[in-house]
């Protein structure tokens, strides 16, 4: 890591709506980068009881749990198919927690439809999920890639996926979903950001949403963020990450950032950990 401090530039225009933001501030990485020898290309990342983390390819579709020592555990998901699953979140469903799995990329932006798998987080030391449900979806347009999906808390939960086009597009999930079923998408909006996201998450508190690129964490207030609000921006560069991919939050408001080996053969997937002054 060549830096300890990561600077943050705000870019605020009309942010009078959510939580105070600062006008600099900086994040600090916590420990030591940790590899993920199990997870080459990790594209992903929640933290429920436990961090889950997934790849992007293999067979069969797993899930993989991250303990406290550091060392991963497989989880295989019921019920699903792996395409091109690019990003997970948390969320509620019912009574209890569930983990959201996104199979969302398209690299040649031809698929029919794309498809978010949904289940019980697993409780420490299982062998396998509960059967998954399955949410078929489409675009009101045409067919994108996209490697960032979030499920933002809430009196109302809301889901969304975030294109990786050159300006990346805002497209939101139908509050009523029903397994095995398709649906559309409704398109929100494009964000003033000019770089490829590859991952998105929110805070457990729903105060924050974060979206990251291979160089760059942006941070917005929740409220605001399907209309005009403007993010945080960080530098994420001086981490030297092979190939950053995903974010996730924990209950403390730490960050947690997945990067891909950037060699899918060889290699090891590696896991941050930033905490940021102004999120707490």
């Amino acid at each position: 890591m060549n830096a300890r401090w990561l600077s943050i530039v705000a870019v605020c225009v009309a942010c009078t709506a959510g939580p105070a933001r600062p006008a600099v501030e900086s994040c600090v990485p916590v420990g030591k980068p940790l590899a993920l020898s199990d997870v080459r290309e990790a594209s992903g990342i929640a933290v429920g009881r436990l961090p889950w983390l997934i790849n992007d390819s293999g067979n069969p579709p797993l899930l993989y749990a991250l303990d406290a020592a550091g060392m991963t555990s497989r989880v295989t998901l019921t019920g699903a198919n792996l395409i091109d699953w690019e990003d997970l979140s948390i969320g509620r469903c019912g009574a209890t927690d569930c983990l959201y799995i996104a199979d969302i990329g398209d690299n040649r932006t031809s698929r029919d439809r794309i498809t978010i798998y949904r289940v019980p987080e697993p409780a420490a030391g299982s062998a396998s999920t509960m059967p998954a449900d399955a949410f078929h979806l489409t675009y009101p347009d045409h067919p994108h890639d996209a490697e960032a999906f979030v499920v933002v808390p809430g009196g109302v939960q809301e889901l969304f996926i975030i294109t990786k086009d050159e300006r990346p597009e805002v497209y939101r999930l139908a509050r009523q979903l029903e397994p095995g079923q398709s649906s559309t998408l409704s398109f929100v909006r494009a964000l003033g950001v000019r770089e490829p996201i590859t991952g998105a998450a929110a805070s457990h508190d729903g105060r924050w949403i974060a979206l990251r690129s291979n160089r760059t964490l942006f941070i917005y207030p929740s409220q605001g963020f399907a209309t005009d609000a403007n993010p945080v921006s960080v530098d994420l560069t001086s981490l030297d990450e092979p190939q950053g991919e995903g974010v996730a939050f924990d209950r403390s408001g730490a960050l947690y950032l997945v990067s891909e080996s950037g060699d899918a053969d060889a290699g090891a997937g590696v896991l941050t950990r930033l905490r940021c002054d102004f999120i707490r």
